[in-house]
């Protein structure tokens, strides 16, 4: 068991376990941490703590301070991406100072919560205005945005069904399914995520996994089949 001392009211946030491109044989373990104050809405101040696991110890490599809180950070691409505040940023290491580099960012958001990857492609969800897909264009090192939800959704979770298709929980319960329109021959309609669906559960939903439905049927029930 091994811990990490933090600041005064300092909160750890977010964590991943990392290897970066210019390092590829070590895994690295990044906790993205604010200060939070009684008095502040939003976090002002934050911090990535970059640590290496060797011999059953924690070394920090480096720390980043941040202007916003961490809310949510993802290994992509040999990189380190991270919702801080109202941005998506993305960071690497460098391998002769051990320093973490800022690439890009993307801006114009109230809370970016939480961050879900599938190829090229970055999906997040705001505080207030609910998902927005992003793609990475590695040629030119920049986020560029391909499609976002039009409507004001107070949400707290999303998640990938494929390349075009998205889920959404908010605040109220519900879970919203939109669809990203590829195939259209108009900027606009692209731009713009449809939904498809809306369920209510009733329930506040935290986070979205990916799994499979596993049928077990007892011998009664096979011979009853066949």
């Amino acid at each position: 068991r091994v811990s990490v001392r933090l600041l005064n009211r300092e909160e750890a946030l977010s964590v991943c376990v990392i290897t970066f491109a210019d390092d590829l044989s070590t895994p690295y373990i990044a906790i993205g941490t604010a200060i939070i104050f009684e008095d502040e809405d939003t976090p002002k101040i934050g911090r990535i703590l970059l640590f290496r696991y060797k011999n059953g110890h924690l070394n920090m490599i480096t720390e980043k301070e941040l202007n916003g809180a961490p809310h949510a950070m993802l290994a992509f691409q040999g990189k380190l991406l991270v919702a801080v505040g109202s941005s998506i940023r993305l960071y690497k290491l460098s391998s002769q100072t051990h320093e973490l580099t800022q690439l890009t960012q993307y801006l114009g958001h109230i809370d970016c919560l939480q961050v879900k990857i599938k190829d090229d492609f970055v999906l997040f969800n705001d505080l207030m205005k609910s998902i927005t897909v992003l793609r990475y264009n590695v040629d030119d090192g920049k986020f560029e945005e391909i499609a976002h939800d039009v409507h004001p959704q107070w949400s707290t979770a999303c998640e990938f069904f494929d390349d075009d298709t998205f889920i959404c929980a908010e605040d109220g319960g519900n879970l919203i399914s939109c669809h990203k329109d590829s195939g259209s021959t108009k900027e606009n309609e692209r731009n713009i995520l449809k939904e498809l669906g809306l369920c209510h559960l009733g329930e506040n939903i935290n986070v979205f996994r990916h799994g499979k439905r596993i049928f077990i049927y007892t011998n009664i029930e096979i011979r009853r089949i066949v």
